[in-house]
Order: structure tokens, then C-alpha cells, then sequence
């Protein structure tokens, strides 16, 4: 507070950064006459506020009582109001348990009708699968029959298969010794084939020379003759008999 009129107050927060201003008041010095004079008229406005209170109070209690006779009143419908719907309550839930009570034997009565329909179906479908067990068990003693007689017809029919490999093996043994024996066979006739052909060259040769004979001999006989009607004649050395005598022909 500085000087003797006035002065202000000031909170101040002050760190290494700033100084923070809380709050500054400004005061003033006063006397007797002016603080009795503020502190009447504070009297007098507080006077005032208070009338002004009480004249609210009592408008207010004066609501208030009307409210409450309101609500008594809305109170009082309200009762009346719940009588008649306990009643109205009472005879619906009276009448709704009637048509409850009505509704719950005809469903009753639906049900027994349907559970009468369900236990005959019921029954029909048990003869209904009954007769088809039965039909499905004679079916599947007539498979089983079928199915030992098929496994009896297999174990045959394994045994044949085998039989037929065994003999199937001989038979493919067999025909490899034949097939040895047929290149055999034909190694030999390959060499009598060659042979065949040597001996039809000799033979053909033969033939030749053999039909060639008689064209010799007719030329031999030609060629005697010859000389025999011709006139001797000598030479200066050899037989007179062997001079100019043709030699048969050697060649066969």
C-alpha cells in the first residue's frame, strides 16, 4: 500500500521465468462520514433485497399451496384412475384367461388329434420298415449265397488261371525248343538247298554232255565214213592205218 488516500494491493507469484499477477486490488482511505454513508446504503439495498425476497417467498408458498392442492387433486384422479384400471385389469385378465383357458384346450384337443394321426403314421411307417427289413434280409441272404457262390466260382477260376499259367509256361518253353529246332531246321535246309543246287549244276552239265553224244557219235560215224571212201594216203613217218583216222571223242 503506497500513500495516504489509496493504495493497491497486489499477489504476486514471482519465479526465474516471470511474475505472475493473482490478483490487484485498488484502495482508497476513507472516513467516518463515507463509510457510514456505504455502509447505509448497503443496509438499505439489503433492505430492499429482502422485501423483495419475502414477496417471492410468499408468491412462492402461495404456488406452492396451489401445486399442492393440484397434486392432491391429480393424486386423488390418479387413485380413481388405478381403481378403474385394476378393475378394467381384473375383468381383462379374467376375460384373457378365459379365452387362455378356451385356446389351451382346443390345443389340447389339436394335440391329442395330432399325436392320434402321428402314432398310426407311426405304426403304418414300423409295418412300412418292417417289410422292407424283412425284404432287405432275404435280399442280403440271397447276396450272401450269391457272393459265396461268386468267391467259390473265384477260388475255381484262380485255380484255372493258374493251371493255364503253368501250361501257358510249358506251352512258351515248348515253343522255344521248337524255335531252336525250327532255325535249326532251317540252318540244315540251307545247306541241302546249296547242295540241292551243286547237285542240279552237275546234273544240268550232265544232261548237256549227255545229249551232246549223239551229235559226236554222227560226226564220228560222218567223218569214218569219209575216210573210208577216200583214197589211202602215206606219209613220210606213222602208221598208213592210224594216218588221217579221226579219234573218237573221250568227252562224256
Amino acid at each position: 500500500m503506497s500513500g495516504t488516500t489509496g493504495g493497491t494491493l497486489s499477489v504476486v507469484e514471482t519465479n526465474h521465468f516471470r511474475q505472475l499477477y493473482h490478483i490487484s486490488l485498488q484502495l482508497r482511505a476513507g472516513n467516518d462520514a463515507e463509510i457510514k454513508r456505504y455502509l447505509a446504503g448497503r443496509v438499505k439495498g439489503f433492505k430492499a433485497q429482502n422485501r423483495d425476497l419475502e414477496e417471492e417467498l410468499s408468491q412462492t408458498k402461495e404456488a406452492l399451496q396451489l401445486q399442492t392442492s393440484d397434486a392432491d387433486e391429480a393424486r386423488q384422479e390418479a387413485r380413481t384412475l388405478r381403481e378403474d384400471q385394476q378393475r378394467g385389469t381384473a375383468d381383462v385378465e379374467h376375460r384373457a384367461n378365459m379365452a387362455i383357458a378356451e385356446e389351451r384346450e382346443k390345443a389340447l384337443d389339436a394335440q391329442r388329434r395330432l399325436q392320434a394321426r402321428l402314432d398310426a403314421e407311426h405304426k403304418e411307417q414300423i409295418t412300412g420298415h418292417e417289410s422292407e427289413l424283412s425284404s432287405l434280409r432275404s435280399q442280403l441272404a440271397k447276396s450272401s449265397s450269391e457272393g459265396r457262390g461268386l468267391a467259390d466260382e473265384k477260388c475255381r477260376l484262380e485255380s484255372s488261371v493258374h493251371e493255364l499259367r503253368v501250361k501257358l509256361q510249358s506251352a512258351e518253353a515248348q515253343v522255344t525248343e521248337l524255335t531252336a529246332s525250327l532255325e535249326q531246321t532251317r540252318q540244315e535246309n540251307r545247306e541241302l538247298d546249296a547242295a540241292t543246287h551243286d547237285s542240279t549244276k552237275t546234273i544240268h552239265s550232265s544232261n548237256v554232255r549227255v545229249r551232246a553224244q549223239p551229235q559226236l557219235r554222227k560226226s564220228e560215224r560222218g567223218a569214218r565214213e569219209e575216210w573210208l571212201l577216200a583214197p589211202p594216203r602215206q606219209s613220210a613217218g606213222g602208221d598208213p592205218d592210224k594216218m588221217g583216222v579221226p579219234q573218237p571223242n573221250r568227252a562224256i
